[in-house]
């Protein structure tokens, strides 16, 4: 799984078996431990699995193209990491603020536009 080099060296050390493991033990172990961190800060219906969707959320926040979130995940077509990276109503309007500040300045003068779902 690719990481960022500011988290690099924060793991490094932290591996505990051979094949070069942050967590130790089982996959059900580490889902054991998620749900008692998660159940301690109150926090309810949030999976573990949940984390790749915010993560590809947040790289698109950060203006990754969706292939590279493709390829971060680990997806083999865009289809399935468009299901990951979500886009809502505050990115619709950054973008268009972006696209508005094009030549320096607004592109339309008027009102602003509500977005309509």
């Amino acid at each position: 799984m690719p990481i960022s080099d500011a988290l690099a060296p924060l793991l490094d050390g932290l591996t505990d078996d051979k094949v070069g493991r942050v967590f130790p033990g089982s996959e059900d172990g580490l889902r054991q431990a998620f749900r008692r961190a998660t159940a301690k800060a109150r926090i309810v219906d949030f999976r573990f699995h949940d984390l790749r969707h915010c993560t590809a959320t947040a790289m698109r926040r950060a203006g990754a193209d969706l292939d590279v979130i493709r390829r971060a995940l680990g997806h083999s077509s865009l289809a399935m990491a468009l299901r990951y990276a979500h886009a809502g109503d505050r990115d619709v309007h950054a973008a268009l603020a972006a696209v508005g500040q094009i030549n320096g300045g607004p592109m339309v003068d008027g009102p602003r536009l509500k977005l309509v779902r």
